[in-house]
């Protein structure tokens, strides 16, 4: 007999009662459908709670803690709940939302990450203060790691090269791609970080624009310019004359001194760290526009389009469009 469900509401049924003695929500606040309603309930709830960890995908936490401070009239998370120490968090990279987090809590907190998909529990930072996960080869899965067409056992993986990586599982998968991209950083023990997405990347005019070179061109404008990014997705724009470019669509909790400077920081980073990047720059792409969107736009994008996580790269401009058209109907914080 098999059990069909959304992965949270899988988790608490699996704990059981005792869990509801060490966790927050109420299981009757947690199976509340309407996120929004649920936000709220939340927040009603926990506030006055003594709460010391947080858990869960960083763009939903990020909004839930919005709420919480809207709601308790605070100016951080720490004045609310003085003794929260850690916050785990997966499903997406936590790069471009570390600055975020930092500003919200209003005092130092630590950041443990999990890579736990719906397919399976693959691994766990144990270590504070480090991006690196150490693998769980015992949790009912089996894993291959493939370059191309080559696909090896984990016992063949060797440090610093990439992987897509497969998945053989006692809930009836087989060599299932997960579309994560992984790099060892040791074998003994296993140790990974997720790099990338084998989707997530940008080809149009031949740039090869992965997702980490867009982490990383994104991290630096934001601290030449003193900016802090909630959340982002870009996607090439063509033009009649067959150029085009990357148009960005920014949320900031912290905007930039100068958005011109801005766009120069991100268009120079991505120039020097990706070579076809620069060359598609010097001969069919202009430089990268920014739109610059209200907060809470991107939390009402996902609302409306029942998203749990932003896609940050796109092939298209259907999401970002989708984003700028939630931005012009106004927000709701």
């Amino acid at each position: 007999e098999a059990l069909v469900g959304d992965l949270s509401a899988l988790m608490v049924q699996a704990v059981g009662d005792w869990g509801g003695l060490f966790r927050a929500p109420s299981r009757r606040v947690a199976e509340i459908e309407n996120f929004d309603q649920k936000c709220d309930a939340i927040c009603r709830e926990c506030a006055a709670q003594r709460i010391v960890a947080l858990a869960g995908v960083p763009s939903w936490n990020m909004a839930l803690l919005r709420r919480l401070l809207a709601l308790t009239g605070r100016n951080s998370v720490k004045e609310v709940w003085p003794d929260v120490e850690l916050f785990m968090h997966g499903g997406v990279s936590f790069r471009p939302y570390r600055d975020a987090f930092d500003c919200v809590m209003g005092g130092p907190i630590e950041y443990l990450e999990s890579y736990n998909a719906s397919e399976g529990f693959v691994a766990i930072a144990e270590r504070c203060g480090s991006d690196e996960m150490l693998l769980m080869p015992d949790y009912g899965c089996y894993y291959e790691f493939a370059q191309g067409p080559a696909v090896v056992p984990l016992e063949g993986v060797r440090r610093d090269e990439e992987y897509a990586l497969l998945m053989s599982s006692e809930n009836g998968l087989w060599r299932y791609e997960l579309g994560d991209v992984v790099r060892f950083t040791s074998v003994d023990p296993y140790r990974l970080k997720v790099v990338g997405r084998t989707k997530q990347y940008i080809n149009a005019f031949g740039e090869e624009l992965m997702i980490g070179n867009a982490e990383e061109a994104l991290l630096r404008a934001c601290m030449v310019t003193g900016a802090v990014a909630e959340e982002y997705t870009l996607a090439p724009i063509f033009l009649p004359s067959s150029k085009g470019y990357h148009r960005w669509v920014v949320e900031f909790v912290r905007e930039p001194d100068s958005l011109a400077t801005f766009v120069e920081e991100l268009d120079a980073t991505l120039r020097e760290r990706n070579s076809d990047y620069d060359a598609k720059r010097a001969s069919v792409m202009y430089r990268a526009s920014v739109e610059v969107v209200p907060r809470g736009t991107f939390h009402r994008w996902q609302i409306s389009n029942g998203r749990r996580k932003v896609p940050h790269l796109m092939a298209d401009a259907k999401l970002s469009d989708e984003v700028l058209a939630t931005a012009r109907e106004g927000v709701k914080i």
